[in-house]
């Protein structure tokens, strides 16, 4: 049986299998990769994917007809032939980077080295003039499906220069937080095109929501961490806020309106309009984005206890000719705050309610700092039509 298979042949199978049972080879994964993405990312990993499947063709027979050989002959000279050859020392050009696991000292992460070599070359970041909300899709999905995959490509590529050479790490070890999930539930584009939410499926069990933020620099996209690498460490996040999302109890849902209405839910405030209680805004720049934006919900059930205007940037006032006129603004129908989180910039706050229909909504809000006081920021104009404005940045149902 083994004189038709070539010893080299059985040599290769026989590392293959090896490579396989180690967890070397990133093939099997992969599909999971390419099942998470579409478009770009799917077409990337398509001819991966058959060449892994060939091998392990070509494993299983011959490693079939290595036992079969072994079980038939009774020649000492023969048994010695078909024993497993001791593996080849591997050269190691691109060692795949450590995954630590460990709880309670440090996060799951990546080490990637300044010379590491990817397997695949990671070109869809470059933009020409204005960004558009393809480009960012293409490469948030194309991060998230790939930082579970250590070695398909370098991350390095993805992180702004600017972060790099700010901490020291131009031309050193780079080391990141990573998540490992079971999928990309769904994700979302805010309306500033440079924020990202993502819903991923966790493996321990349950969601997470993660915002990212994209910048532009030198004509390509890049990812803008926030916080500095931990001193105890060196890891830092490649996001600016990761949470669970709180599961709600299975709730009706709200029966589909064919017709839509001509207005979303808002308020309409006078310029003279005086509230019922001070806002009691914090008024020092140290506060963070929590407290204007907790408030802001909370007061949204009561109106009109305090007057929202003075919640919002006066310079998107100005700007869209409001200082002195009437605001509309759209507000949100809901039962309560389930969950409310502020990002490491502790100016982009996600907040969960629990809408009155059924079901839980996620908001993404973004605060300034101006003149000594943290307002609201939004930031696309008043709807030409009905003069409504969104105070958030992201609107979308989670759940």
């Amino acid at each position: 049986m083994l004189a038709s298979v070539p010893a080299s042949a059985v040599s290769s199978t026989i590392k293959a299998a090896s490579k396989l049972a180690a967890g070397q080879a990133v093939g099997v994964v992969t599909a999971k990769v390419a099942a998470l993405t579409d478009g770009v990312v799917k077409a990337m990993f398509m001819t991966k994917i058959k060449s892994v499947l060939a091998v392990g063709l070509v494993v299983g027979l011959a490693l079939g007809g290595i036992g079969l050989g072994v079980g038939l002959s009774t020649n000492p000279a023969a048994v010695a032939q078909a024993e497993t050859p001791k593996e080849a020392p591997v050269k190691k050009d691109n060692p795949t980077p450590t995954v630590v696991t460990k709880q309670g000292e440090k996060p799951l992460h990546f080490v990637e080295k300044p010379d590491m070599k990817p397997q695949f070359a990671w070109l869809y970041h470059k933009v020409e003039g204005e960004v558009t909300e393809e480009e960012i899709k293409v490469a948030s999905k194309g991060f998230i499906a790939e930082i579970c995959l250590p070695g398909n490509i370098r991350f390095r590529d993805f992180i702004d220069p600017r972060y790099l050479k700010k901490h020291g790490l131009t031309d050193r070890d780079i080391a990141y937080e990573i998540l490992d999930h079971q999928g990309l539930n769904n994700y979302h584009m805010a309306d500033d095109l440079r924020t990202v939410l993502f819903q991923v499926d966790s493996k321990g069990g349950g969601k997470e929501l993660i915002i990212m933020r994209w910048v532009v620099f030198e004509g390509r996209l890049y990812i803008s961490p926030e916080n500095a690498p931990d001193p105890k460490t060196g890891i830092f996040k490649p996001w600016i806020l990761r949470t669970k999302l709180i599961e709600t109890k299975q709730s009706p849902q709200p029966v589909p309106n064919d017709k839509q209405p001509e207005k979303p839910p808002h308020i309409v405030e006078k310029p003279d309009m005086k509230g019922r209680m001070v806002s009691g805004l914090p008024s020092g720049a140290t506060e963070d984005g929590a407290v204007v934006v907790k408030s802001f919900f909370a007061k949204m059930l009561t109106y009109p206890d305090i007057r929202f205007r003075e919640f919002f940037d006066p310079r998107y006032l100005k700007k869209h000719g409001l200082t002195d006129r009437d605001i509309a603004f759209e507000i949100a129908d809901h039962q309560g705050i389930a969950s409310l989180h502020v990002a490491d910039d502790n100016l982009t706050v996600l907040v969960t309610l629990d809408v009155k229909g059924g079901g839980r909504e996620a908001f993404v809000m973004r605060c300034v700092v101006y003149e000594g006081h943290i307002y609201i920021s939004p930031e696309k104009a008043p709807d030409p039509k009905t003069g409504i404005f969104k105070p958030w940045i992201l609107r979308k149902k989670v759940n």
